[in-house]
């Protein structure tokens, strides 16, 4: 009988909830990507976490045995930078809230990154996921943005998923500059367009896609905007798919769903 797998040309996979759950892999992560790869379909990977480059999440699905190159890979990092190129950024200077990895990203649009010390003079001020986040970056966001400097977030999510339950997400810290400026980020993250339009590029041509994730409103309402096919699986953020919004085309109990006759 014909697999889920079958039915689709191309796989867009969430990370965080869905390969894994903080340091735990998901179960039949490795078979189901195997299995993927066999049939030559084309994957690509998506994580609203900046904290991590491309080249870092690539090893982190090597270490845990599924085959992924950088360029397969749209982290909010790699949107941000493309949304700032895309708006003629190149050369400017920013206040980053999100870890190495994002600069890693952001450094590609050709960025003059400032400190907690002089960040308050920045053109832009980008915000992501940060556990050294404190009051003085809140500060120093705060008076840039006042200043007049562009505001990104890499996200909205409240909270994403770890091994014992959930910790805050980037979109926490993003409401927090934006309740304290009164000014609404541009997000570049699922389910908005930057990152969405980086990974339909990454795929390439046109085809049948499934996007597989945990969360309705970032996974599924990404689907929706771009016309894919959308699978909520139940191993991150929703545990009862009752009332998602958007609802899902296809609800997955785990990734094993993918490979089950239907």
């Amino acid at each position: 009988m014909e697999r889920l797998i079958d039915r689709y040309e191309r796989f867009v996979f969430d990370l965080d909830g869905t390969l894994w759950r903080g340091k735990i892999v998901l179960p039949h992560v490795r078979e189901v990507l195997a299995a993927i790869r066999a049939v030559e379909a084309r994957v690509a990977f998506m994580t609203n976490s900046p904290q991590r480059s491309r080249r870092e999440v690539a090893g982190a699905l090597h270490a845990i045995g599924v085959a992924a190159a950088p360029d397969e890979i749209v982290t909010s990092g790699r949107a941000a930078c493309l949304h700032l190129i895309a708006q003629g950024a190149e050369g400017a200077t920013a206040f980053v809230i999100g870890g190495s990895g994002l600069e890693t990203e952001l450094a590609l649009a050709g960025l003059t990154f400032l400190g907690v010390e002089d960040g308050h003079n920045a053109e832009f001020v980008v915000v992501g996921r940060d556990e050294s986040f404190d009051y003085s970056m809140l500060r120093t966001a705060m008076r840039a943005i006042d200043g007049g400097a562009g505001f990104l977030a890499t996200n909205r999510d409240p909270r994403y998923p770890v091994e014992d339950g959930f910790w805050p997400g980037g979109g926490a810290l993003a409401i927090a500059v934006e309740y304290a400026t009164g000014v609404v980020p541009t997000v570049v993250g699922k389910p908005e367009r930057p990152m969405l339009d980086a990974v339909a590029t990454l795929l390439g041509d046109e085809g049948s896609t499934l996007l597989i994730g945990d969360k309705p409103e970032a996974d599924l309402e990404g689907a929706r905007r771009m016309g894919w096919t959308g699978a909520l699986v139940l191993t991150g953020a929703t545990a009862d798919p009752s009332g998602a919004d958007p609802p899902p085309d296809m609800v997955l109990q785990d990734l094993g769903d993918l490979l089950r006759p239907r």
